[in-house]
């Protein structure tokens, strides 16, 4: 009876977490909300290419070193307070971390850039591949097709009167 009883609390326990989870019958999957203008304005705002966030993040970072540099007087100008000392050292951490992210894209930045120009090289490579090959299947068709001589289908194969003539077999 109490493996019974301890089976149906187990179980109970097991399946509430997965009713919980579960969305009621009437209820429908949430909605997103519409983009109020002040997101819209942010979603207009928001760069699209690397090089655009790393010079916004450039600009960022001019702006905290400032705010650094007056945060470093203000705890100089007052020795003994703590608070000051700590949020210095708080924004020194950050500053720095941020430092290091910036550096990481630009060096991301410039490789990408690399990566992108050989990528278009290589396809201006094969797309003027193409075309020489296109232009050389057109060459040749109309070559075949504005023969001076036309053969019948049981004449034997004349060759071109400018190519070389065939070796001998015996010669060697």
């Amino acid at each position: 009876m109490k493996l019974k009883i301890a089976v149906a609390a187990f179980a109970a326990l097991a399946a509430t977490p997965v009713l919980a989870q579960s969305t009621p019958a009437g209820a429908s999957a949430p909605r997103s909300l519409p983009m109020s203008p002040m997101r819209s304005s942010l979603a207009a705002k928001t760069p699209t290419t690397l090089r655009e966030r790393v010079a916004e993040m450039e600009g960022t970072m001019e702006k905290m070193h400032l705010l650094l540099a007056e945060l470093r007087t203000r705890a100089d100008a007052s020795p003994r307070d703590t608070s000051a000392r700590t949020n210095l050292r708080m924004w020194e951490l950050l500053v720095s971390h941020l430092d290091n992210d910036l550096k990481e894209m630009q060096i991301s930045m410039v490789a990408r850039e690399d990566l992108e120009a050989r990528r278009a090289a290589l396809y201006r490579q094969a797309d003027a591949k193409a075309q020489a090959e296109a232009e050389a299947a057109r060459t040749k068709m109309i070559t075949e097709h504005t023969s001076p001589v036309m053969q019948s289908p049981g004449a034997p194969a004349q060759p071109p009167a400018n190519a070389a003539p065939p070796a001998s077999p015996n010669a060697h």
